[in-house]
């Protein structure tokens, strides 16, 4: 059979392939994908996203991307000795990791009633990635890069397509950090989220056996780390360093103060400036 408008093989002429995944020592994900993390605020996210980029670079001798629209560089190197003090991360990785000063920009606009990916802004950190040869990009939160609307499934899903397209395309790892709700437990926001990332972990308190926080565990940095979503069979890496599918692991330096604040920011409901040419 014959198509002239559309690419296709047979099923016998694909070549079969395995997933290879990244960041196996501690929260594997499949390569070339989008994945979140998520959580309530003062869990310990940027810590973790520190973490995760330095991992990275010592484990595949690549660069990573950061984007942390809500902490200052000097915050996010104070953040990074604190972690070498406590031989979290690897000092000798940082040469290789590179913060972004910019503010965030909108990757999805409203133009003339529509919601729309902004493929210029799109483009110009697409560029700049492949120009770096940049293999991980970790952008924090995901809210600060959206304003649409977070309940709205077309809207989340036209923000978020772009990002899979372009992970599919080049060789890049994208992770979004992105907030539970406010009780803590599932990822906020519409569905489409979601399904569009191939892993998510979600991050919360661990729980004594009243089902009340355990403080003691709590101001030592430990934090229960569920995979909440995969797509590409993460299970099995997760399962071989933790044992299943939930696990305790220390996110933060031991006592460090950590404020838990309700995490509402402005730009949540903000309405997108109109824009035109």
């Amino acid at each position: 059979m014959l198509f002239k408008s559309l690419e296709t093989i047979t099923l016998n002429k694909v070549k079969r392939e395995r997933a290879n995944f990244i960041l196996r020592s501690i929260l594997p994900m499949p390569e070339k994908t989008v994945n979140m993390i998520s959580s309530a605020g003062g869990m310990g996210k940027t810590f973790l996203s520190i973490r995760l980029a330095s991992e990275f670079v010592k484990e595949n001798n690549q660069k990573a991307l950061c984007w942390f629209s809500e902490d200052h560089k000097g915050e996010i190197g104070l953040r990074f000795d604190t972690l070498a003090d406590c031989l979290m991360v690897d000092e000798k990785t940082q040469s290789m990791i590179t913060l972004i000063n910019s503010e965030p920009k909108q990757f999805a606009i409203k133009e003339n009633g529509t919601f729309r990916a902004n493929y210029e802004a799109l483009k110009g950190i697409t560029e700049d990635c492949i120009a770096n040869d940049i293999r991980l990009l970790i952008i924090d939160p995901l809210l600060a890069f959206y304003g649409g609307d977070e309940n709205d499934n077309s809207q989340a899903r036209i923000f978020m397509q772009p990002f899979v397209d372009w992970a599919k395309r080049q060789n890049i790892t994208i992770i979004f950090i992105h907030h539970s709700n406010k009780n803590g437990g599932s990822t906020r926001g519409a569905g489409a989220f979601r399904d569009a990332v191939r892993t998510l972990y979600e991050l919360n308190y661990v729980l004594d056996d009243n089902g009340e926080i355990d403080f003691n565990k709590k101001d030592n940095g430990i934090r229960q780390v569920s995979l909440a979503k995969d797509n590409r069979n993460a299970f099995y890496w997760f399962e071989k360093l933790y044992g299943g599918g939930i696990t305790e692991l220390k996110i933060l330096p031991t006592r460090l103060n950590v404020e838990v604040t309700n995490y509402e920011p402005e730009y949540q409901n903000a309405e997108m400036p109109e824009i035109g040419f």
